[in-house]
């Protein structure tokens, strides 16, 4: 069967079963520029859908590595804290058995001679001028905050094993003019 209407033709064939074929004319143009668009809308429909969904599950996902990245951060904040004030601890008590051994020190040089007192006194002397420094240092390291603790914590052990150097050279030479 044949039917034909201006520029557009229909053809229908029975060869094995029904075929229509429409051609030429507006028909086919309107078709044919209908058919890319329809198909590309689709695509960008379809793209979006998947899009949206990751894009939530991205921003679900990088809340959650923000909220473990200030956990963290805090956590270590916190260690460093803990960290800071046993270390404040430690150099308290060092300090207060260098005092104690001083004292001890001025003790024994009161006993001794004219000459061994004098000098001793003067190495007595260079030593609380050294605890002083350990303890001036100490202040420092409690008014940092925790994140720069570790660079005083490297100025006080500096200054501890100084003292600590000093006073066992002192007790050592006591103990030679005994």
């Amino acid at each position: 069967m044949r039917c034909q209407t201006g520029n557009a033709r229909l053809t229908v064939q029975y060869r094995r079963g029904p075929r229509w074929s429409i051609q030429g004319g507006v028909i086919m143009k309107k078709i044919r520029s209908i058919i890319p668009r329809a198909l590309s809308l689709l695509l960008i429909l379809g793209l979006l859908a998947v899009c949206s969904g990751q894009s939530q599950r991205a921003s679900a996902s990088d809340e959650k590595v923000t909220k473990e990245t200030k956990d963290s951060v805090e956590a270590s904040k916190d260690y460093a804290a803990r960290k800071k004030a046993e270390y404040q601890k430690k150099v308290e008590s060092q300090l207060d058995e260098f005092t104690r051994g001083i004292n001890e020190l001025k003790m024994k040089a009161e006993k001794s001679g004219a000459k061994a007192k004098a000098e001793l006194n003067k190495e007595i002397a260079a030593l609380e001028q050294q605890k002083e420094v350990v303890s001036k240092k100490l202040s420092e390291l409690q008014s940092s905050g925790a994140e720069a603790w570790e660079y005083f914590k490297s100025r006080v052990d500096s200054a501890m094993k100084e003292l600590k150097k000093s006073y066992d050279r002192t007790v050592s030479r006591f103990k030679e003019r005994q």
